[in-house]
């Protein structure tokens, strides 16, 4: 495969693997964006993970709450705007009640896993930092710039490797990405009324990203990119 390096290790095969007890594969994870605006989620927990955790949470619109005795110190600003709702105390199972989504990310195996068998039973989405077996739902490492999000996985067998290769999209993707992104979800249903047949719009929308308007809003010229992105549209 071009641009590609198959990475092989001397006296092994795929048998020995199976062999030494390592696994192949593990649990499929079916890949899905959720609508979390404006809903509620708990985040269990108090320091940095739960701290980045819920964050991120906020950053995709829910409604926050994070139940811990102590906040890390970067949460504050977001409780004292109202923005996170931080409950001082201990995890209790009442406060999952009417949550979509639960992340538990405490120092304390055991809460970690009472908060996912509580969630499990009201069917809410929950996820144990670092605990695979105790998820039924698992993060992805997240690269977002505006209406452009992207996820990368392994699955939960190497955390650590997507967040290399986040690292390196972050790199290749800049928040002018994002604006082309949300300048073609413009006209998207401007699209669909002028144009009747799926065939049609597939065509008009190859055109718009084969052309030179992406390469406009790189160089900071949006203008000049809106200017030739209706001219496409107004062509016959």
């Amino acid at each position: 495969m071009s641009g590609c390096r198959v990475i092989s290790i001397p006296g092994l095969t795929a048998g020995d693997f199976h062999n030494s007890g390592m696994p192949m594969s593990s649990k499929v994870y079916y890949p899905v964006n959720l609508d979390l605006n404006g809903k509620k989620c708990l985040v269990v927990g108090g320091g940095k993970v739960a701290c980045r955790k819920a964050r991120t949470l906020m950053a995709f619109g829910a409604r926050v709450t994070v139940v811990s005795p102590q906040i890390d110190r970067m949460l504050a600003p977001s409780v004292r705007s109202g923005r996170i709702i931080h409950i001082h105390g201990k995890y209790h199972k009442k406060q999952l009640k009417g949550c979509c989504l639960a992340i538990a990310a405490t120092d304390d195996p055991l809460v970690n896993r009472v908060v996912f068998k509580d969630a499990a039973v009201q069917n809410i989405l929950v996820n144990v930092v670092d605990v695979p077996e105790l998820c039924t739902f698992i993060v992805p490492s997240v690269v977002k710039r505006g209406p452009l999000v992207l996820g990368i996985s392994t699955g939960g067998q190497s955390p650590m490797f997507a967040q290399k290769l986040r690292q390196q999209c972050e790199q290749c993707l800049t928040l002018a990405h994002g604006e082309f992104v949300r300048m073609l979800g413009a006209v998207r249903t401007r699209i669909k009324r002028q144009y009747a047949t799926i065939p049609q719009r597939k065509a008009i929308h190859r055109k718009l990203m084969d052309s030179k308007i992406l390469d406009l809003v790189l160089a900071g010229k949006e203008a000049k990119a809106k200017v030739l992105l209706y001219e496409i549209l107004h062509e016959k």
